[in-house]
Formats: structure tokens, C-alpha cells, sequence
């Protein structure tokens, strides 16, 4: 079967699919989710904390969600989400414990 035979469960998308262990997960679906279904090793996958939060922001967009945790953030990330409330693509966002 191609590389768009497959569809995420969780967001829709076609493409880069996890298909081990009956995941039915894209990438980057399976790299938000890791850790609560029991993966630890895949936790500092990236460092760029920026990049991490926006692609969790459009994997919920895509995939109908309202809200969006994002477990990492950066002064940056909140310099990005400031801007992204003024100018209405955000509507409020919240800090907890240390970043």
C-alpha cells in the first residue's frame, strides 16, 4: 500500500503514518501522545519549543479540538502566543509550574 493508504485515528491525516502496535497514528499525533500511552523514551525528542506548541495547535485545529496543553514553554513560546491573541488566532492561553 502507498504512503497515503493510511489514515490517523486521532487527526485525519494522510501520510507519515505509525502503524506498529496498531497505533493508527501520524507522527506527529504519536509524538504528542507518546508519553501518556507509555512511550518515555521519545519525551526530548525536540528542542525547539516553539515548533513543538504550534504543531500541537494545528494538529488540534485539524483535529476539531478547543483547547491545546502544551507541556513545554519558553519565553518565546509566550512572546509567539501574546502576539497570536492580539491578533485574535489564540483567544487565551495560561502557564503552570515551571517552564
Amino acid at each position: 500500500m502507498g504512503i497515503a493508504a493510511y489514515k490517523c485515528e486521532r487527526c485525519g491525516r494522510f501520510g507519515a503514518h505509525m502503524s506498529q502496535y496498531n497505533l493508527n497514528l501520524c507522527r506527529q499525533c504519536f509524538r504528542e501522545i507518546a508519553e501518556e500511552i507509555g512511550f518515555n523514551n521519545t519525551v526530548n525528542m525536540s528542542q525547539d519549543v516553539v515548533a513543538d506548541a504550534l504543531n500541537q495547535m494545528m494538529n488540534a485545529l485539524r483535529a476539531k479540538h478547543t483547547s491545546v496543553t502544551v507541556k513545554r514553554y519558553s519565553k518565546p513560546l509566550l512572546s509567539v502566543l501574546a502576539i497570536a491573541k492580539l491578533k485574535g488566532y489564540v483567544t487565551s492561553y495560561k502557564t503552570e509550574g515551571n517552564h
